[in-house]
């Protein structure tokens, strides 16, 4: 394989990691949909109605997620690094995350499912992460190897567990703050009026496209990209093209997120030696909301992490 290719795909995955499907000559397990019905008692602070905006409605709902004490979110969908039509891999995206009363706990896992070289990209560019924060300090463990366990493809080994303060966590792993919805700038200024559809009402929740302006809206996310996907010597001058950047959104009628998928892609540009100048990246996930404490338990999800 030549040289530039594995870095593509390392740079891929690590971009991944931070955020968070029928897969090719693999079984992967995947968690059943959550959040297809609302807890009878939530309480929200920001409604919504039928003449509020895309933005309106999507700023509405992402104030809301800050403001309960529980929400647990299932990410899956599928990356491809390299040409979109002809990608060098395709990888599987599995992201748990639930957030309580500030606690968080996060599983994400990326597995190669189909490439030329299927066998040696899996030797270096499947990973996952587990992480609990748990009164500012971290837990957190990375996959030491893949394989199959009666019969389901996946982690089949961790690595021991470090424990570290939450500021060196974020300083150490990553520039994404996990306590944060999105890296991006979402803001009324950056929404890209060409992609943005207006609000329809489907009886039970409302459903619009959004999209952001691929310049104005990169914020922090270019960073997070580039400090996952270069080394430090590479960095210098480097920097992140968005060419697509848009969410189809579910909301319910009581202004809480029920859905969105996420439709990115971008192409890294650095220094030629730095293997991944001018390579794309295409992201296509899912991400479920749920309310109901009950439906994934925080505690049963960080028990054998925290043991």
């Amino acid at each position: 394989m030549k040289k530039s290719t594995k870095f593509i795909i390392v740079a891929t995955v690590a971009v991944l990691l931070i955020f968070s499907i029928t897969a090719c000559n693999v079984n992967i397990q995947n968690t059943d949909i959550i959040g297809e019905t609302l807890p009878a008692d939530i309480e929200v602070t920001y409604s919504i109605n039928e003449n509020m905006s895309a933005w309106e409605m999507f700023e509405a709902g992402v104030k809301n997620y800050y403001d309960q004490k529980y929400t647990a979110m299932l990410t899956i969908g599928e990356a491809k690094a390299g040409d979109e039509e002809s990608p060098l891999a395709k990888m599987n995206i599995e992201s748990v995350k639930i957030v309580q009363n500030g606690n968080i706990y996060s599983k994400n896992t990326v597995i190669v499912t189909d490439s030329p070289v299927l066998v040696i990209v899996r030797g270096f560019a499947e990973s996952a992460t587990e992480v609990a924060v748990i009164n500012d300090t971290v837990t957190r463990r990375e996959a030491k190897s893949f394989g199959e366990t009666d019969g389901i493809y996946g982690v089949k080994e961790w690595d021991e567990k470090i424990t570290m303060s939450y500021a060196d966590y974020y300083t150490g792993y990553t520039l994404d703050d996990p306590k944060k919805l999105f890296t991006f700038n979402h803001t009324a200024e950056t929404v890209d009026a060409s992609v943005t559809t207006a609000p329809v009402d489907e009886g039970d929740y409302y459903t619009f496209t959004i999209g952001f302006d691929l310049v104005a809206s990169v914020g922090d996310y270019g960073k997070v990209i580039i400090e996952n996907a270069l080394s430090e010597n590479k960095r210098e001058g480097a920097g992140v093209e968005l060419t697509k950047h848009y969410y189809k959104v579910t909301m319910w009628k009581n202004g809480l997120i029920r859905s969105y998928e996420n439709c990115d892609q971008y192409t890294i540009i650095a220094p030629s030696d730095a293997f991944v100048n001018n390579q794309q990246t295409t992201n296509n996930t899912t991400v479920y909301f749920s309310y109901n404490e009950k439906e994934m338990v925080f505690d049963e999800y960080t028990a054998d992490l925290l043991s």
